[in-house]
C-alpha cells in the first residue's frame, strides 16, 4: 500500500493536468507563435502571429480548478524539482502566470536546469518582463546550447527589438534541434521578411503550414509566395 496516498494522488492529478495543459499550450504554438502582430510596410504587411495567451485563454481547460489541483499538489510535493516544472508549465498554460513563476523559481532553486530557466523566460516574456526573460533564456542556455524551448524565446525577444539578424540565428538553432514547432517556423518566416528579405520566407511559411495550416500560417505563406513570385 502506497503509505502517502494524498501525495501520490496529487501527483497523479498534476502530471495529468500538467500534459493536457501541454497539448493546449502545443496547440497554441502550434497556431501561430508568441504575442505579437509584425506588421512592416517595407516587408509583408500583415504577417500575424496569434497570441500564445489568448490561444490557452479559448481552449477548454476550467483553469481554477487547474490552477488549485495545481497548488494543492506543490504544497504536498514541495522538494519535488520535476513536480514543479510540470506545475509551472501547466499554470503559464492556464493563464496563471504568477503562480507559474512561483513554481518554476521553486523549481530552479531546488535543482537548476535548463528547462525550468526555459519556461520561466517564456513566463516572464508573456508577462511583459523582456529584460528577464532574456537572462532566463540565457541561463538556460548556458546549461544547456541545445536547449530549444529557450532558443524559440531567445528569438521571440531579438525579433521583438527589431534584431533581425540575431533572432534569424536564434531560430536557425531552435529549428536545428530537430522538433522546431509551427509557431517558431513561422517566427523564422516573419523574421526572414521583416529583415528585408520578403522572398526567403516561404519555406519555413511551408514547413509551418505542414505542421499546422491554421488560417494565419496560410496567409503568410500566400504574401511570402506572391513577394518571391510564385
Amino acid at each position: 500500500m502506497d503509505p502517502h496516498p494524498a501525495v501520490a494522488g496529487n501527483a497523479r492529478r498534476v502530471y495529468r493536468l500538467a500534459f493536457a495543459a501541454f497539448l493546449l499550450v502545443l496547440a497554441a504554438a502550434l497556431a501561430g507563435g508568441f504575442a505579437r502582430v509584425a506588421r512592416r510596410d517595407h516587408a509583408l504587411p500583415g504577417l500575424a502571429q496569434d497570441p500564445l495567451l489568448e490561444a490557452s485563454r479559448s481552449a477548454g481547460i476550467e483553469k481554477d480548478a487547474a490552477r488549485a489541483e495545481y497548488a494543492a499538489a506543490v504544497l504536498l510535493n514541495e522538494g519535488d524539482d520535476s513536480l514543479l516544472l510540470q506545475a509551472g508549465v501547466g499554470l503559464r498554460g492556464a493563464g496563471h502566470h504568477a503562480d507559474a513563476e512561483a513554481a518554476l523559481r521553486r523549481a530552479l532553486a531546488i535543482r537548476p536546469r535548463a528547462g525550468p530557466h526555459a519556461h520561466l523566460g517564456w513566463t516572464l516574456m508573456e508577462r511583459g518582463r523582456l529584460d528577464e526573460a532574456e537572462a532566463s533564456f540565457e541561463a538556460a542556455l548556458r546549461l544547456d546550447p541545445r536547449e530549444a524551448v529557450a532558443l524559440a524565446g531567445m528569438g521571440e525577444v531579438w525579433l521583438s527589438r527589431d534584431r533581425y539578424p540575431e533572432a534569424a540565428a536564434a531560430f536557425k538553432r531552435a529549428i536545428a534541434t530537430g522538433a522546431p514547432t509551427a509557431g517558431t517556423l513561422n517566427s523564422f518566416g516573419i523574421t526572414l521578411a521583416l529583415g528585408g528579405e520578403p522572398a526567403a520566407p516561404a519555406s519555413a511559411f511551408e514547413a509551418a503550414a505542414r505542421l499546422s495550416p491554421t488560417p494565419d500560417i496560410l496567409a503568410n505563406l500566400a504574401r511570402a509566395r506572391a513577394a518571391a513570385g510564385r
